[in-house]
């Protein structure tokens, strides 16, 4: 039986990747140290959400590696996570916080995720980030179906999100019809990889990562 890998730290038959439950390996991918009653980091939680967008181990790897003229943000260090961090930044998915005159800022990433702030890091995914407005983020999330009519009226957005509450949140967004995207495919000669905008939103995030997955394998 071929084995594919969807994403850089699990390998799934092909059967299994294709027929059993998708999202379930996926989210297994992508956030392998999710404990449901463990609050997320923010950091681990944009690890996550990056790579559902398509980021590999490798991509992320480079950017942190990566020398910048000026700091994305002062408080994130050379590791993996980093190199998230920075994409997130590049496209418009995390602004951070206490910005200064240069528009830079802290981005926290050892502070407990708010359910707020992961909603918001994936609704710039789903749409033109630049209409996703702070004091809008919950009736936008129940609008294009990350939250549910009965769960918002009890929900407190300022609370720290548990690892159970993501998981429903990441098999959500997987269900959605891709936006923003990091493509499988190799550049033209000359031109670097960026991140893309699907404008039709022509196919899920999850079916998408299906039929891309030997893309990222022995990345």
């Amino acid at each position: 039986m071929i084995s594919l890998a969807i994403f850089s730290n699990l390998v799934v038959s092909a059967s299994d990747r294709a027929e059993d439950n998708p999202c379930s390996n996926i989210i297994r991918a992508i956030a392998p140290y999710v404990d449901e009653n463990t609050n997320i980091s923010r950091e681990n939680c944009i690890a996550s959400v990056m790579q559902l967008v398509g980021i590999d181990k490798n991509t992320a790897a480079m950017y942190a590696d990566m020398d910048f003229d000026q700091p994305v943000f002062y408080d994130i260090d050379n590791d993996l996570n980093a190199g998230y961090i920075i994409l997130a930044k590049f496209s418009d998915v995390a602004t951070g916080v206490n910005l200064d005159t240069r528009n830079i800022g802290n981005f926290e990433p050892n502070r407990d995720v708010t359910t707020k702030e992961c909603l918001a890091f994936m609704l710039r995914c789903l749409k033109d980030s630049t209409s996703v407005e702070w004091e809008n983020i919950i009736p936008e999330a129940e609008e294009v179906g990350l939250l549910q009519s009965d769960e918002v009226q009890n929900l407190n957005g300022d609370e720290a999100l548990t690892g159970s509450t993501f998981k429903t949140l990441l098999e959500r967004m997987l269900n959605m019809n891709r936006y923003l995207y990091w493509p499988t495919e190799e550049p033209q000669p000359g031109h670097a990889k960026s991140m893309q905008v699907d404008t039709s939103k022509s196919i899920k995030y999850v079916d998408w990562i299906v039929e891309s997955g030997s893309n990222w394998e022995n990345t």
